[in-house]
């Protein structure tokens, strides 16, 4: 069986190994990334949360402050209204009074209700800065996950393309400059693979004395998509 039948064969799936593990290394990034954007995702929350939650309790002391400011007036309006001189001036003094305290008590009703709001955002607070604690753990876990398996990978991408350098020595001259073009642009996919009579890139059939090159050993390119062909595993027979 000539070698470079088996050569070219070689060549394709070493291409395609490599690409695995480029592809690895360079979804480690992407993954980091996702995973710290969670992360700022959740602290975002932290910070809304809280940002909300000052809101509130400012509100709220307002509203507080406005309670015994109407609380103090309607002390005052009271002590006119026993002073009062006459029903005119004691009907529109008690309407006062009473207006204000009908104020108050809605406003008491306000702050009892923020004040309830701001114990369940407080807790859910704890809750999203928990999730944060976890959420950081889980980053660093996975940042040193990926710094182990880097080392690994890189070296195995090393011993691929050390391979690939020996099995490249079944290419011709005359072919030379052409078939590296197409692996630096293309990887594995400057590779057809030939099954039966057809190029299992492009689905031409080949010519008889096309087949009968390739199985002789002859490297050749598809006529039809331009790849660089060899015989598929049950093809690749004496």
């Amino acid at each position: 069986m000539p070698a470079a039948r088996n050569g070219v064969s070689e060549l394709h799936g070493l291409y395609s190994k490599l690409r695995t593990v480029q592809n690895q290394l360079q979804s480690a990034p992407r993954q980091m990334q996702a995973r710290q954007q969670i992360t700022a995702g959740k602290q975002a929350e932290i910070d809304a949360t809280k940002e909300k939650i000052k809101k509130l309790k400012l509100s709220a002391d307002q509203s507080n402050l406005q309670v015994k400011t109407n609380e103090a007036k309607v002390l005052g309006l009271k002590v006119k209204l026993n002073q009062a001189v006459s029903n005119r001036e004691f009907d529109a003094l008690r309407s006062q009074v009473e207006a204000d305290e009908m104020a108050n008590s809605v406003l008491e009703d306000e702050i009892l209700a923020a004040y309830e709001k701001l114990d369940r955002m407080k807790e859910e607070l704890t809750q999203f800065e928990t999730e944060l604690v976890a959420l950081k753990a889980a980053e660093t876990k996975l940042a040193q996950e990926l710094a182990a398996a880097e080392a690994g990978l890189k070296a195995k991408a090393a011993e691929y393309q050390r391979f690939i350098k020996e099995a490249e020595t079944v290419i011709p001259g005359e072919i030379e400059l052409a078939y590296r073009r197409m692996v630096q642009q293309q990887g594995p996919d400057a590779f057809a693979a030939v099954e039966g009579n057809q190029c299992q890139n492009c689905f031409v059939t080949l010519p008889p004395q096309t087949l009968v090159e390739l199985k002789s050993g002859k490297i050749m390119f598809c006529k039809s998509c331009s790849k660089l062909m060899h015989l598929a595993p049950r093809e690749d027979r004496d």
